[in-house]
């Protein structure tokens, strides 16, 4: 398996928000079997790979226990075949109507708000600059490890719900009153004896005898 850069010079940018990290399984030639058994024999092996937001070169290595302490969730989602997200932000933070940009940018290996921050000046396009410009405001605004915007939205979303359970309160008052009004009127119907006959008009009501 070629590696396309020395693991070394990852090491400095490994803490940067900048990386993406992918353990996946692959296979390497068991040399000494195969030389024993005379025919080519391959072992399965994880590996991981390294590389930086935005750039196509990366590094892969068998994984040691080294790559598994420095990059715990992404190891325990790879045991657990669950999706390797990258450590910060989501993008769908920054661009919460816009899902094509979010998913341009994670076809360009940036699936965070501090890789874009973060993304080379000599990857840039002609679009990516308003976009980095965007998250780098979007970090800055952090205040006390908080996000005055995401805030902003929590506490529309809680005042929303709030006026919801105001409105519900009243349409249940008043279909209370409703209910209570025909109650009254069913209270004031006069119950009618089913053995007692009708009698016809102008005829006096029949005296019951002692």
């Amino acid at each position: 398996m070629a590696e396309s850069a020395n693991w070394m010079d990852m090491e400095g940018a490994q803490n940067s928000g900048g990386l993406n990290v992918q353990f996946y399984r692959g296979t390497k030639r068991d040399v000494f079997n195969s030389t024993l058994q005379g025919l080519p024999l391959d072992v399965g092996i994880d590996y991981v790979k390294v590389s930086n937001a935005g750039e196509k070169d990366n590094v892969i290595h068998e994984v040691n226990e080294l790559h598994k302490r420095r990059w715990p969730e992404q190891w325990r989602a790879y045991q657990e075949g669950r999706a390797q997200i990258a450590d910060g932000t989501p993008m769908d933070m920054l661009f919460p109507g816009n899902p094509e940009i979010v998913s341009t940018l994670k076809a360009n290996n940036v699936h965070t708000i501090e890789q874009l921050a973060d993304y080379p000046d000599s990857s840039l396009t002609a679009f990516t600059p308003t976009w980095k410009a965007k998250a780098q405001q979007f970090l800055k605004g952090k205040v006390d490890n908080r996000f005055p915007e995401l805030e902003a939205r929590a506490q529309n979303a809680e005042a929303r719900l709030v006026e919801m359970e105001a409105m519900m309160k009243q349409l249940l008052a008043s279909q209370g009153s409703v209910n209570s009004a025909d109650q009254v009127e069913v209270a004031n119907i006069v119950p009618v004896d089913p053995e007692q006959p009708r009698r016809g008009p102008g005829r006096p009501p029949k005296t019951q005898e002692d």
